[in-house]
Formats: C-alpha cells, structure tokens, sequence
C-alpha cells in the first residue's frame, strides 16, 4: 500500500486497468490474419516448388525424348544395364587376368618337369654313347653311332638296328666284347625306355591343357572377328571404321574401352539413329564376347589340379 496525499492506492491497480484498455477483438483478429497469412505463404511455397519440379521434369522428358529416349525411368533402366556390363566386363577382365597367371603358373611348372625329363634322357643317352666309345672299338661304326645319338632326330630303335646290331664283320661279331657291348647296350635302352614311360601322363596333360587355351584363344579371336564384322557393317556411315577397328586389333585393346574410340564423322551425333543401332549391336557381341571368357573357369580349374596353389 503506499500513501499519496492521503488516498491509499491497491498495487497492480494500474496494470489492471492498462490491460482494461486492450481491445480483446483486435487482438483475436490480429492473431487470425497472423495464421491466415502463414497458411497463404505455405501454400505458396508449395506451389512453386511443385510447379518447379513440373517444369523440370517436362524439360527433362523433352530432352530425352530428342534423344530417343522414352521416359526418365526408362533410362535408369538403361544406366543399370550398363552398370551391369561394366561389372560383367570387370569381372571378366579380373577373369582373364587370373587365368593368364594360372596359365603362367602352370607353364612355369610344366617346363620345369620338361626340363627335369630332358636332363634324364639326355644323361642316359651320354651313358649309352660311353658304353658305345668303350666296347665298340673295333666291333661296330662307333663314329657313326655317336653322330647318330648326337643328332637332333634321334632314334633309339634305328639306332640299335642300323649300328648296334650290325658288326663290322663276321669276327666282330663272334667277338665277346661284342656280346658284352649288345648286353649293355641293353640295360641303357631299357632304362631310357623307363624314364620315357613313366612321363606319359605329363605329355598327355601338356596336350590336353594346350588343346584347351588354344580353343578358348580361337573362340575369343572369333568373337573379336563378329565385332570388327559389326563395326564394318554399321559404322561407315557415323564413325571412323579404320580407328576403331585398328584398336580392336592392337595389343592394347580392352574390351569396356572400345565404344571411346569411335570417332564420329562430320555432321554426325551420337544420337543419330545409325550410331544407336551401332552401339546396340556392339553391346550383343561384347556381351558374348564376356560370356566366352565367363565360361572358361572349368580350364581354371584343370590348371589349379595340375598345379595346386599354395594357400
């Protein structure tokens, strides 16, 4: 309470009649225009932003229809076919190279069992030619029978009949070196002949793994013909057909590159029709092009069981 001349005066009597002095329906009004005008500004936002994405999305479709193209969904389809070809063409690429290190691999070790095989003959054929210098003085042409064993077409069978069988005369062959010489002549062709048989099975599998890589090079060298055929075909017409069949040929070529170099001739787009229709029939062969190298992993295998890896 406070005192003023007087007259004791209640606190909060003036807030009271300040709030007294409000007019309850201006501030009601007040607060709906408040809310009328959020809603109206929402509105509006949200047809600017539609008719934004309308008018983006027609000009989009205008495009891709000048493009021979039908819908925006029809080319998500697309790029997910060609993210699937890229992939199968990685894969194949990682393929190829593995298969060419197994080959490597195999080769190393088969060469290395050759090698191992030609020291033993060429070891015992040095034993038959000491055996020959030793007891055949005198008894059979030594000179020649070494120059025979010496000779890139060897032959143990002609060999043994045109020299070792064949004495220089009736008192040679009476001669008991000589049977000593036809019985050790013996025991050394026997043990050629061994080592010989017991190395079938490499050569048989020599000849089965390379009747396999050469059967899947003859596939892949077919199937580059059909595309460089397809490049002949559709491409004189849009693009440079020297440059792009020149790189189909070269060592460098790799398969997901070869559509970056087709050079178009002058006046030409690549959304002609002529370049589309290309493009597709290049898309078939590589796509079987891919298919050959995808099925050839059972030759990955056989060189695997021929030389396990080590894990």
């Amino acid at each position: 309470m406070e005192a003023d001349g007087g007259t004791t005066t209640p606190r909060g009597t003036g807030l009271r009649q300040a709030l007294r002095t409000i007019n309850v329906g201006i501030i009601v009004r007040f607060c709906k225009y408040v809310v009328l005008l959020c809603g109206v500004s929402l509105t509006l936002m949200v047809v600017f932003h539609a008719y934004s994405f309308y008018v983006a999305r027609r000009e989009l479709d205008s495009e891709l229809r000048s493009k021979k193209v039908s819908s925006l969904e029809y080319l998500n389809v697309l790029t997910q076919r060609e993210r699937a070809l890229a992939i199968t063409t990685l894969e194949a690429r990682c393929l190829q190279r593995l298969e060419l290190a197994l080959f490597r691999i195999f080769d190393a070790a088969e060469y290395d069992k050759i090698d191992k095989v030609y020291d033993r003959l060429f070891e015992q054929k040095a034993r038959m030619q000491n055996r020959i210098e030793t007891l055949g003085h005198d008894l059979i042409d030594v000179a020649k029978a070494v120059e025979h064993i010496k000779h890139p077409y060897f032959q143990l069978s002609k060999l043994e009949v045109d020299y070792i069988n064949k004495p220089l005369n009736d008192e040679a062959a009476k001669n008991a070196r000589y049977t000593e010489l036809r019985k050790a002549f013996k025991i050394e062709k026997d043990q050629y002949i061994a080592i010989a048989v017991d190395n079938v099975p490499l050569r048989e599998r020599l000849a089965h793994a390379n009747d396999s890589f050469q059967k899947v090079y003859r596939e892949l060298v077919e199937q580059k013909a059909r595309m460089r055929s397809t490049i002949t075909t559709w491409g004189p017409r849009v693009i440079k057909v020297d440059k792009a069949v020149a790189y189909l040929d070269s060592p460098e070529f790799v398969l997901a590159k070869l559509e970056d170099h087709f050079e178009l001739l002058d006046k030409q787009t690549d959304t002609s029709e002529d370049y589309q229709q290309l493009i597709e029939e290049i898309k078939k062969e590589k796509g079987r092009y891919v298919e050959i190298a995808a099925t050839n992993v059972p030759l990955r295998e056989e060189a695997e069981r021929l030389v396990p890896l080590q894990g």
